[in-house]
């Protein structure tokens, strides 16, 4: 539970100034591999949620847009529920876990205003329409010596986060370092092949819900990446989807619970009962479907769970059914005579 939240949803919307023309941002898909290398589950949800507000920020040049104090380190990290943990630190300082993974990098240098079309497109990959955002960014830096400085001008030692892959997809590849230094770019702010694009909304609703926050947000949003490779929804049982996320299943199934009580998530169960020592040829997956934002609730909800059946009743269900094999097998065969009656 988040109880550490700094505003409600209307509030943070307000907060951020965020209008709807800025739904859309896309991140790598590997983004879920790479970031098992931080063994902490609740860290490793905060870092990918942490850039995806920072990448977000930049995209959108909100530091031309708020004050440089509502986006300072500690007000974002309030904005993720984490305002006083300086346990996260490691995560998010300079030279830290994720500038180490080159996922951010600590800047002087940012964005503050931008220029685009309000046109929309279709995404295939996504099933969906979304603004075309194919910005040109003015940084910070092109303002010295212009009129405008003194009201922009930021904070001494002012640093803000870089979103690393919005312009480098693979800064760890030796081969392409030249090429990035000459100024290439295969990031995604160019190119959104392999990414997924989590609407915002959806962030927003997860970080003022107590109950979702940054956990919440991280599952549903590999989900969601799941839900776009496969339209019908993501089939996979629980222990797999733990693996996949290397999540303890325990806490794997508390989380997708919650997601289910506020209808971010549905569960279509693919079998009548859950039954502990179930026959593996028997299980069948789940198919899991992430709702849009206009589906959540602001309170919990009841809903449907798999029935689960006593191993006592399951395996006396199998010997019934087992029984009944026999028996219809005997009918096909005719009566069947020891061989010791036999009259020969």
């Amino acid at each position: 539970m988040n109880n550490n939240l700094i505003l409600n949803f209307q509030d943070l919307r307000n907060y951020l100034n965020f209008s709807d023309k800025q739904e859309n941002i896309f991140l790598p898909n590997e983004i879920f591999e790479e970031l098992k290398q931080i063994k902490n589950i609740q860290h490793r949800a905060f870092a990918y949620s942490y850039i995806y507000l920072v990448t977000w920020l930049w995209r959108y040049s909100k530091y031309g847009d708020l004050e440089y104090s509502q986006l300072s380190q500690k007000k974002i990290k309030e904005i993720l529920g984490r305002k006083s943990d300086e346990r996260i630190n490691y995560l998010i300082k300079k030279d830290g876990v994720l500038e180490q993974m080159k996922w951010i990098e600590s800047v002087k240098d940012f964005p503050i205003s931008n220029q685009w079309e309000g046109e929309k497109y279709y995404i295939e990959s996504l099933d969906k329409e979304i603004w075309n955002i194919n910005v040109e960014l003015a940084f910070i830096s092109e303002m010295k010596g212009e009129d405008v400085w003194k009201y922009v001008k930021p904070p001494a030692r002012f640093t803000v986060k870089m979103p690393v892959r919005a312009y480098r997809r693979h800064p760890m590849d030796s081969e392409l370092i030249e090429d990035y230094d000459k100024g290439y770019y295969d990031g995604t702010f160019e190119f959104i092949e392999n990414t997924h694009s989590v609407p915002f909304q959806v962030f927003l609703y997860s970080m003022t819900n107590r109950y979702i926050g940054t956990k919440g947000f991280y599952i549903y949003s590999y989900l969601y990446l799941k839900n776009n490779l496969f339209r019908e929804g993501y089939d996979v049982t629980v222990p797999n989807l733990a693996s996949q996320l290397k999540i303890a299943q325990s806490t794997l199934q508390e989380w997708l619970n919650v997601l289910r009580q506020y209808c971010m998530v549905e569960a279509r169960h693919n079998q009548t009962h859950f039954v502990v020592g179930m026959r593996k040829e028997e299980r069948k997956a789940s198919t899991y479907i992430t709702n849009d934002f206009a589906s959540f609730t602001t309170r919990p909800v009841k809903y449907n769970k798999m029935p689960v059946m006593k191993r006592s009743h399951y395996f006396a269900l199998l010997k019934k059914e087992q029984e009944e094999i026999t028996r219809k097998e005997r009918e096909k065969r005719g009566i069947d005579i020891p061989l010791d009656q036999l009259p020969f």
